[in-house]
């Protein structure tokens, strides 16, 4: 028994567990399914477009490719044309062309796109309604100062720096271009800053009081070598410039530019170290030492440089010569303001400090310890590093094309020039709009409205007949260069416009009456062609009263004739007589008529046989022979044979 129930517990729990895994494969299927149809991809008619599956399974557009957007079920350019030439355009999320972007070398300004104009690149035919072009109007030239070419330093004259170089030159623009003009670049040119006189004297002119003093510096301190200072070693005595007498001094000055010789310079001395002096701790000069300039050329003021020479002073006790401002040489009359020329004369001056220097004990050295022998040059004081001014020169507000907002020229011009090492970038001459100002619309360009005259110039709107009027238009205007105005003479009646006839043969025609009968035989003429321009009416229109029916004969123009119509006789002047048509000037003056042979039973016959000939009937003037009416009998018409 025990076996039986574990062996029925075990089917039993077989049988569920098919049962589960059977509906775990079909929900794995099914969701399977779902998944690949919600997550896979799809192809379909449109190549602009990627696709995928919706809920239903079917294969539907997700999106559209770059550059396309979906209108109904169709991916179409997102790209479309508006009324701005020079704009581009797109389709928005409602599908609506709306902007999207000014074209290359154009601007968005005020709602339009105009296109970006360099002053000097600018032409009159890049415009429509602009002004003639007009060139920049100065009144001379700024110059800069005069530069090395090679250091790219300002030339002072001094020695070492002077001589040629270059300047720029710039014009001083009064009045901007205008209209396209363009202004005179700024250029460069040749200078020359004179190279100042250079003392020739001989040292033998230079020579030394027996009283002169052998100073050195000790501890900061001026003190006289010798046994009173207690201190020896090597010093410098001043020496003072003398002239050889000679018969003619001025000359011998002239000759050795004696006006630019300093009158002091100094020399080596010593004093020997014993007795107990204290040496100063300065070395021999030697004569293979060479010159050197002070902190790197630095100027001083002549008072302290000589106290250095005479040993007073330390070196760094020496005053720097203060830098010339610009405004300071303008008002020194050494700087033109308006024209930037330099008048080296009027510039300040000072002194460079030179001290000899050698192999054995360098300039530090000997500068530090205040031994080396030192000599004074003539030197330009320093310029303040001043940039150059500028300031715009604004033009007159101009048209740069029909439409467009106005604009003017700005062109960027020097006014004070750099001063010492101070820089001049000048920018590039542009155009700025005129701010709530723009040139005359497009469409005054656009012409006159004109009419065309005659037929060709009607037309029917809104059942009213009006005359066409065409201008010839400008590509930046957007209103109609069509307009239709109503005009009276655009309305006619029915208009016979043309009518040729040829020879229609014999008609004959028999009437039974009361009281007899009438019979002819008619020489007539068909009508070939004809031609009816339809009233024109305002309201409903209508049409020409034509015969509509079936061409038949006639014995006058009763009614408007048709092609295949005959007559006997035709007079234009009866068809002129109707009230409700009108005949063109062009069909002429026709009038025939043809040939006949009658017999009436009334008057005029009275049963006799009759004859009329015609007139302007050609070879059917002449009447028929008979008027039997070609044997109809009883048909009432009949054309003979």
């Amino acid at each position: 028994m025990q076996v039986k129930k574990i062996y029925y517990y075990h089917n039993r729990m077989s049988q569920g567990a098919t049962i589960s895994i059977m509906m775990i494969m079909v929900m794995v299927v099914v969701g399977l399914g779902i998944y690949l149809m919600n997550a896979g991809t799809c192809s379909g008619p449109d190549s602009n477009a990627s696709y995928k599956y919706n809920d239903e399974g079917e294969c539907v557009i997700d999106k559209c490719n770059a550059g396309y957007v979906l209108e109904g079920n169709v991916c179409i350019t997102d790209s479309c044309s508006g009324p701005d030439l020079n704009a581009s355009y797109k389709y928005n999320d409602d599908g609506d062309c709306v902007f999207d972007e000014c074209n290359e070398e154009f601007f968005l300004q005020d709602g339009l796109c105009l296109r970006r104009l360099d002053v000097n690149a600018r032409n009159s035919e890049n415009f429509s309604g602009g002004g003639v072009p007009v060139n920049c109007e100065i009144d001379g030239y700024t110059f800069g100062q005069c530069k090395s070419t090679e250091t790219g330093e300002v030339l002072t004259g001094d020695q070492g720096n002077c001589g040629i170089g270059t300047r720029g030159k710039y014009p001083n623009v009064t009045i901007g271009a205008t209209g396209g003009g363009t202004c005179e670049a700024d250029t460069t040119e040749d200078c020359e800053v004179p190279c100042r006189d250079v003392c020739t004297a001989p040292d033998d002119l230079w020579v030394t009081d027996d009283n002169a003093e052998c100073r050195a510096i000790r501890n900061g301190q001026s003190v006289v070598l010798g046994s009173e200072s207690g201190y020896c070693g090597q010093g410098t005595k001043v020496k003072t410039l003398t002239l050889p007498e000679t018969t003619n001094v001025e000359e011998y000055k002239t000759s050795i530019n004696f006006s630019s010789c300093e009158p002091e310079k100094v020399e080596a001395c010593s004093v020997p170290c014993e007795n107990n002096l204290v040496d100063v701790g300065c070395p021999t000069s030697l004569n293979s030492w060479d010159w050197v300039y002070a902190n790197n050329g630095a100027v001083y003021t002549e008072e302290s440089a000589k106290q250095v020479i005479n040993r007073q002073i330390t070196f760094d006790e020496a005053v720097p010569m203060p830098a010339v401002s610009r405004e300071y040489a303008i008002n020194l009359d050494a700087l033109d303001e308006a024209t930037g020329e330099i008048n080296e004369d009027k510039i300040p001056k000072g002194k460079k400090i030179k001290f000899k220097a050698g192999e054995n004990h360098s300039y530090d050295y000997l500068t530090e310890q205040n031994c080396s022998i030192v000599e004074l040059e003539d030197a330009q004081a320093p310029r303040v590093k001043t940039d150059c001014v500028i300031e715009d020169v604004v033009g007159q507000c101009q048209s740069v094309g029909c439409g467009q907002p106005l604009e003017r020229t700005i062109t960027p011009t020097m006014t004070k020039p750099t001063w010492g090492d101070g820089v001049c970038n000048i920018p590039t001459a542009g155009t700025e709009v005129c701010q709530g100002q723009y040139a005359k619309s497009c469409c005054s360009f656009a012409g006159d409205f004109t009419a065309i005259t005659g037929d060709e110039g009607c037309f029917l709107e809104e059942n009213i007949w009006k005359r066409k009027y065409t201008r010839t238009g400008h590509p930046g205007c957007y209103e109609p260069d069509v307009e239709l105005k109503a005009d009276p003479s655009c309305n006619r009646k029915c208009t016979l416009k043309s009518i040729e006839f040829e020879s229609g043969g014999t008609v004959g025609t028999y009437y039974s009456r009361i009281g007899g009968t009438s019979q002819s035989t008619n020489q007539a003429k068909k009508v070939k062609s004809v031609e009816y321009l339809e009233p024109r009416v305002n309201g409903t229109q209508k049409t020409c009263p034509y015969n509509s029916g079936i061409a038949t004969y006639y014995r006058d123009a009763v009614l408007l004739p048709q092609v295949g119509d005959r007559f006997n006789r035709f007079n234009i002047e009866t068809v002129k007589s109707r009230n409700d048509l009108t005949v063109h000037e062009d069909v002429g003056d026709i009038n025939f008529s043809c040939g006949r042979t009658y017999k009436h039973h009334g008057p005029p016959s009275n049963n006799v046989e009759k004859k009329d000939d015609g007139t302007n009937c050609g070879d059917q003037d002449t009447a028929p022979a008979k008027y039997d009416s070609c044997n109809s009998k009883p048909t009432s018409q009949k054309i003979c044979p």
